[in-house]
């Protein structure tokens, strides 16, 4: 009898493959979004960061919440902190994944990630919605679904399964 190759630890390697992938977009998206807030606009060598301007945008925000607009790079600053802070624990889980799949830390890791990427996006469609931002809100929401449906994914395929095959030839 063959040991089968595509299961390791009674989890299936195709889904800690999608679930390091799922991770790893999130990771870069925390990291890229977090470097927007300090490199925007800014030359980086090879090339240019173009980034968003949100100062702009939040500036527009504290008009509107006749907010002082003196506090917008400390807010910038914090949010961008804070995203490459929530990036971290999922580069923490790829890791675990790649090195121990299916094993406890390696899940418990991971959600802890998306928990923290579910909270730090409620808060943003929070400001969203008290800003008036309804497309910012939307897209906040877009992107707070995708993080449940990748939870979902983690929850359901990296979790211990029970009496699956050890070969491929099982029933030959």
């Amino acid at each position: 009898m063959t040991k089968n190759l595509s299961i390791i630890g009674n989890v299936n390697v195709a889904e800690i493959a999608i679930s390091i992938v799922a991770a790893g977009y999130w990771a870069a998206f925390w990291a890229m979004n977090g470097l927007d807030k300090f490199l925007n606009r800014s030359d980086i060598g090879p090339f240019n960061w173009y980034g968003k301007d949100r100062v702009d945008q939040f500036t527009t925000y504290f008009l509107r919440l006749e907010i002082s607009p003196d506090s917008i790079n400390s807010v910038l600053c914090f949010a961008g902190v804070w995203e490459l802070f929530v990036a971290i624990p999922l580069l923490v889980a790829i890791v675990a994944m790649v090195w121990r799949p299916g094993s406890t830390t390696a899940r418990s890791t991971l959600y802890w990630s998306y928990f923290l990427s579910g909270i730090t996006l409620i808060g943003f469609s929070v400001f969203d919605v008290v800003a008036g931002d309804r497309a910012e809100l939307r897209e906040h929401g877009l992107y707070f679904a995708l993080l449940m449906a990748c939870c979902l994914w983690a929850r359901f395929s990296l979790s211990p399964k029970e009496n699956l095959p050890l070969s491929s030839t099982a029933g030959n």
